[in-house]
């Protein structure tokens, strides 16, 4: 998030981080002193239950995928599930 924000880009969705109470300007606050406010961690928190959940879900198709691409894929998957 933090280096997005320096790119002046934000990719996860601005109406999930306000069901938090965070807006843009907190987030580069927090970027800009190098805090962050309790409300920015717990919807930080959300967004990683969120993803981990949609990958947990989503490596069960990998199987059902053309074997010849099944290792390219896992290998997204794991680089990406890193991230």
């Amino acid at each position: 998030v933090g280096e997005d924000l320096d790119r002046g880009r934000l990719y996860l969705p601005a109406s999930e981080f306000s069901a938090f109470g965070v807006d843009i300007e907190m987030l580069e606050h927090g970027r800009r002193t190098g805090t962050a406010d309790l409300r920015v961690k717990r919807a930080l928190a959300h967004f990683i239950a969120v993803t981990r959940g949609r990958y947990r879900s989503a490596e069960s198709g990998i199987p059902m995928l053309d074997r010849r691409v099944q290792p390219s894929i896992r290998t997204a998957f794991v680089l990406y599930g890193a991230i």
